[in-house]
């Protein structure tokens, strides 16, 4: 992220914090309420899709859907579920199954392909080995060092 993002992102924390917004006794009702109220949406067959509302505080877009699946593992969703909310799901919402959404010959194939089966643990998602994007393979190598190019351009000073 921009230095500049992340310095505002600190200051706004700072705020927060000095208001006592961040409290844990502030805090974990919510955090509890929100974790009700997305099993609840989810078992009365509300479909969920995986997104992030990056970037907020410290959200680095991207990043940030681990948080969300480590949200939607503490509400309660299974591993399938919360894997089908970043595919299959996003592909009903947008009316274009038969596009993409699976792994499937005459689908777009974008895909992420990690070491390690995300069904049985999602940590796995993290172990990126490379990606199809638009039909071309990118290999972590690749990433890594477009990460480091990225974070060396946005140094905070």
């Amino acid at each position: 992220m921009p230095g500049l993002q992340v310095q505002q992102w600190v200051n706004q924390k700072k705020l927060l914090e000095n208001q006592g917004v961040l409290k844990p006794e502030n805090v974990k009702p919510y955090l509890e309420f929100r974790e009700k109220m997305l099993l609840a949406l989810h078992e009365g067959g509300v479909p969920i899709i995986m997104s992030s509302d990056s970037p907020q505080v410290f959200n680095v877009p991207g990043f940030s859907v681990h948080n969300e699946i480590r949200a939607m593992q503490n509400a309660g969703l299974s591993n399938y579920e919360i894997l089908k909310s970043g595919n299959v799901n996003v592909a009903r919402y947008f009316e274009l199954e038969g596009h993409f959404g699976k792994i499937q010959e005459g689908m777009s194939a974008d895909f992420v392909m990690v070491i390690g089966n995300p069904l049985e643990d999602m940590e796995n998602l993290k172990n990126v080995e490379g990606v199809m994007l638009r039909g071309q393979w990118i290999p972590e190598e690749r990433i890594k060092k477009e990460l480091e190019r990225i974070a060396e351009k946005n140094v905070r000073k």
